[in-house]
C-alpha cells in the first residue's frame, strides 16, 4: 500500500512542525525515530535486519533494537500502515520527505537505540537504511546553527536543535554523521557520536552479546522489538534508582503470534525475596492503571498483564490483538501533528 502524497505549501508546513521547532528540533527527538519506523513499514525490503552487536560499544549498559524488515512483515505493522493513510498523517509524511529529500518507505531496515553512560545526553541511535551521504549532508547544513567537524575522514555534522539554553547554560546541539550508505549516527554529544563511529570504522571494540546480554542474543534475532539492559547506578535523586538497584539485568521484548502481539518484561533480581517485593509494587501500579478510564490503552494494558516469578526472576507478559496496538501506536505517532494550528495574525 502506498500513501498519496498530498499539495503541501507553505502553511501546512508551518502548521506540520508548529510543535517542534521545524525540523532542526525534530530531528534530535526519538519521536523522529518513531515517523521513520511506521513510514518504512510499506517498503520492499529484506524479510529481516537483526541487531548487529559488532555496531554497538563494548561498553554499552542498554541496548534496543527495532527490526523494521520483520516489522513490515507483521500484521501490527500492517495495520499501522493501514491506518497511517490518513490526512494529517500523510502530510506529516510529505513534509518530511520534502525535507529529507528521500523515499521514507523504501529506504529504512532497522532502528538500534544504545548508551555507554546513565546521563540524559548519552544515548545514540543508529538508523539502518540506503542513504545518499551528500544529501544528508545538504540537509545539516541547512538546519540552525550548523557546524561540521572533521574526524579523520568523516564529518560529525551539528546543528542547534532547541533554541533555549540547557540547564547547565550550554547551547542544545544534536550531532549526527553518516557512516558508509548505510548507516546515520544520531546523538546528542560529539564524542558520542564519535565513539559510534569508531566502532563502526572497528577501531574501537564491538559488544560481546552472548557475554553481557545473553538473553538478548537469543531473543533479538525473532523479535520485532527486543532490548536489553544491567543495573544502572543511578543517582539517589532519580525516582528510578531504589528499583535499578534491585535488579540486575532486564530484558524486553516484542513478538507476534497469530493475530495477537505480546510483550515480554524479564527482571532478574538478587534474590527471591525482592523479586517478591518488585512484584506487589507493580501490581499495585497495574491496579491503579486499571482504574484510569480518560487512558484506555493504559488500563487494557494493565489489563492484560500477567504476572510470574521463579525464584530471582519475574516476568510480566501482556497479550493485545495486534490491530488494537497498531492503532495505539498511530495514535502516539500521530500526537504531534494533531494539535490545533496555531492562530492566525
Amino acid at each position: 500500500m502506498s500513501m498519496t502524497k498530498p499539495k503541501f505549501g507553505p502553511l501546512e508546513r508551518r502548521r506540520v512542525f508548529s510543535r517542534h521547532g521545524r525540523l532542526g528540533k525534530a530531528m534530535s527527538a526519538w519521536w523522529l525515530a518513531a515517523v521513520l519506523a511506521s513510514a518504512a513499514w510499506g517498503a520492499e525490503t529484506p524479510s529481516a535486519a537483526p541487531l548487529r552487536p559488532a555496531d554497538i560499544p563494548a561498553k554499552a549498559i542498554w541496548v534496543a533494537h527495532v527490526d523494521l524488515c520483520r516489522l513490515r512483515g507483521s500484521l501490527a505493522g500492517r495495520s499501522m500502515l493501514a491506518q497511517l493513510d490518513r490526512p494529517e498523517m500523510a502530510l506529516a509524511y510529505a513534509s518530511l520527505q520534502s525535507d529529507f529529500n528521500f523515499d521514507l518507505h523504501q529506504q529504512l531496515r532497522a532502528l538500534t537505540f544504545y548508551s555507554t553512560g546513565t546521563g540524559p545526553g548519552d544515548p545514540v541511535l543508529l538508523v539502518y537504511g540506503d542513504f545518499d551521504p551528500d544529501r544528508i549532508a545538504a540537509l545539516a547544513q541547512a538546519l540552525n546553527g550548523y557546524r561540521g567537524i572533521r574526524r579523520g575522514h568523516q564529518t560529525l555534522h551539528s546543528w542547534v536543535r532547541d533554541a533555549k539554553p540547557g540547564k547547565d547554560g550550554a547551547e542544545q546541539r544534536t550531532f549526527a554523521a553518516v557512516f558508509g550508505r548505510g548507516i546515520v549516527i544520531f546523538g546528542q554529544k560529539e564524542t558520542t557520536v564519535g565513539q559510534a563511529l569508531g566502532v563502526l570504522e572497528r577501531s574501537a571494540p564491538g559488544l560481546d552479546l552472548g557475554k553481557e546480554f545473553p538473553q538478548l542474543a537469543v531473543s533479538a534475532t525473532n523479535s520485532l522489538v527486543a532490548a536489553g539492559m544491567h543495573r544502572l547506578e543511578l543517582p539517589d535523586a532519580n525516582p528510578g534508582s531504589a528499583l535499578q538497584r534491585r535488579l540486575k539485568t532486564s530484558q524486553f521484548r516484542i513478538v507476534e503470534m497469530g493475530r495477537e502481539t505480546t510483550a515480554i518484561l524479564t527482571l532478574e533480581t538478587d534474590d527471591p525475596t525482592i523479586a517478591s517485593e518488585v512484584a506487589i509494587v507493580g501490581k499495585g501500579f497495574a491496579a491503579l492503571s486499571k482504574l484510569q478510564k480518560d487512558k484506555p490503552e493504559t488500563a487494557a494494558l494493565a489489563e492484560a498483564l500477567t504476572w510470574a516469578q521463579d525464584g530471582a526472576v519475574l516476568k510480566l507478559t501482556a497479550t493485545l490483538p495486534s490491530e488494537d496496538v497498531a492503532a495505539w501506536i498511530v495514535k502516539l505517532i500521530a500526537k504531534p501533528f494533531l494539535s490545533p494550528p496555531p492562530p492566525a495574525h
